[in-house]
């Protein structure tokens, strides 16, 4: 996809989260800049370090057309997102306030189809929705703000998408 915006113009840009998007995959192929930082996945305010990536690059490139890919481990495991988030959508009795789910199911292959409870399924999924949370105020929200404010917003198609769910 990159080549084909290069192909015709377009200034290519990714700004990622590293890990297995990478470079070394790869992926760099057809970008002007491939912005990686190494597993930062461990960063627990991701997205947020990210919209200042972005904004700056937008800021600096929006005279000309230009397509930027974006990605983040944000709402990925391990669901740590900053307070308030990461605590937002628990139930008071909650007993995990963050999740790893190598801690929490284990790291060897049987444990990780383990069954758990509805209560620690609830759990989890108050944790994984707060990350979400925090993605759409820390990222998703300021980018279209900015777009708005430098009136690019009305000229730029803007696509959300995901590489797999967490199957709650």
């Amino acid at each position: 996809l990159a080549d084909r915006f290069r192909a015709e113009g377009y200034l290519t840009a990714a700004i990622v989260g590293g890990g297995q998007v990478s470079a070394r995959y790869g992926l760099a192929k057809g970008f002007d800049l491939f912005d990686e930082r190494a597993w930062v996945h461990k960063d627990n305010d991701l997205a947020g370090l990210h919209f200042g990536r972005v904004a700056n690059w937008i800021k600096e490139n929006r005279p000309s057309p230009f397509f930027l890919f974006i990605h983040t481990y944000q709402p990925h495991d391990p669901y740590d997102a900053p307070s308030p988030w990461g605590q937002m959508f628990l139930d008071a009795d909650a007993g995990w306030r963050r999740g790893d789910l190598q801690v929490i199911l284990g790291a060897g292959f049987q444990e990780l189809f383990k069954t758990m409870t509805p209560a620690e399924t609830a759990n989890l999924i108050g944790l994984y929705d707060g990350e979400i949370r925090y993605t759409d105020e820390a990222l998703v929200g300021p980018l279209v703000a900015l777009l708005r404010e430098i009136g690019l917003y009305d000229r730029t198609l803007v696509v959300l998408t995901s590489d797999h769910g967490e199957k709650f």
